[in-house]
């Protein structure tokens, strides 16, 4: 044995040269099995690795040890020898069953979690829709009043916005609870894609009246898809256009054939870009991009999760590019069928 040995297993020459391992101490190493295995490195010149061993050693207490063995001969003595390695891996093993039972208790947390979204934003839904509805018939009363107060359309134009904005909040955490547990249900049908896109622009502009979005086509595409959450696709990266460029900027929404079989649809803003280390991130769940001054804007980070999640159970994929403080394009690509070719602009 070497000195190492001596000093981990707190023995001496005299207490060990001579001896049968399994006599060493207090038995720690008479193992059946262990027996077997050096036996057979002798019979069947073999070797073993990995072996663990796990006992109370004396002056040590409990221990994991890892044993590796193989077979040598030295010429000069013409003896056949045991090569036999042993290394503490207690710490190893500890940290590793800690890392299970945190990974276990970080599961269960995630899964409690998830039901509390799941149920606190089905319950938060009803009441808030119920609220959307009769902002909008106050609004209609507002209208049809002889002498409107313009304050009050106002002040009711804004509750409007907040509620659209909590319903939109609630509704990406209904759809990311979904997306986990994989119970997204698309209703698919065979739609318009430009059809589509010019219906959700004419509704956001509805509630963004100052903003302007030019369209730019060279075809008309057919694709199977679910109209609802393809629109919800393109309305969360029209909003986020709006929100992240300033006011008097012009939005660009293209629709091209990008690949056989696969049309593009750009939605290009002038705004403050995205850094290119935050490029990949911004997809992530809860993942929130922000500014030089390190402002984090509103938002859970799960409207381009949603989004990604969307396009890929419809056989897509979206991208990127952008550089900061001077835009950004979202690309995303579906399967299509192109109708004709004809250019159109709006």
């Amino acid at each position: 044995a070497n000195k190492s040995f001596y000093k981990k297993f707190l023995s001496t020459e005299d207490t060990t040269e001579g001896f049968l391992l399994y006599d060493l101490g207090n038995g720690q190493w008479n193992i059946p099995k262990l027996r077997q295995l050096l036996e057979e490195i002798v019979q069947k010149d073999s070797s073993f690795e990995g072996f663990e061993v796990e006992r109370d050693f004396p002056g040590l207490g409990k221990k994991t040890m890892l044993l590796n063995a193989h077979r040598i001969i030295r010429p000069s003595h013409r003896e056949e020898l045991i090569l036999l390695a042993i290394s503490d891996i207690t710490e190893r093993t500890k940290a590793v069953e800690l890392m299970i039972v945190n990974e276990r208790a970080l599961i269960d947390t995630n899964r409690k979690l998830e039901y509390f979204i799941k149920t606190a934003s089905h319950e938060l839904k009803t009441p808030i829709t119920s609220m959307k509805g009769y902002i909008q018939l106050i609004l209609s009363l507002t209208k049809a009043a002889e002498r409107p107060s313009p304050l009050i359309r106002s002040s009711l134009e804004k509750v409007e916005k907040q509620v659209q904005r909590i319903i939109r909040l609630v509704s990406g955490l209904l759809d990311m609870s979904k997306f986990e547990s994989a119970v997204l249900e698309l209703e698919r049908t065979k739609l318009n894609l430009n059809s589509l896109v010019k219906e959700t622009i004419e509704e956001i502009l509805y509630i963004h009246k100052t903003r302007h979005v030019k369209i730019d086509e060279d075809g008309e595409y057919e694709l199977w898809g679910d109209p609802d959450r393809l629109g919800q696709v393109i309305s969360n990266l029209l909003n986020n256009s709006i929100k992240f460029s300033p006011v008097d900027t012009q939005i660009e929404v293209k629709i091209s054939k990008h690949e056989t079989n696969e049309v593009a649809v750009k939605i290009c803003d002038h705004g403050i870009g995205i850094e290119k280390s935050e490029q990949i991130k911004i997809f992530e769940r809860f993942y929130r991009a922000e500014d030089k001054h390190q402002q984090t804007y509103p938002g859970f980070g799960l409207g381009l999760y949603i989004v990604s999640e969307i396009l890929k159970s419809h056989h897509g994929r979206i991208w990127v590019e952008s550089e900061k403080g001077k835009g950004s394009t979202f690309t995303f690509t579906l399967p299509v069928e192109n109708k004709k070719a004809n250019r159109k602009r709006i």
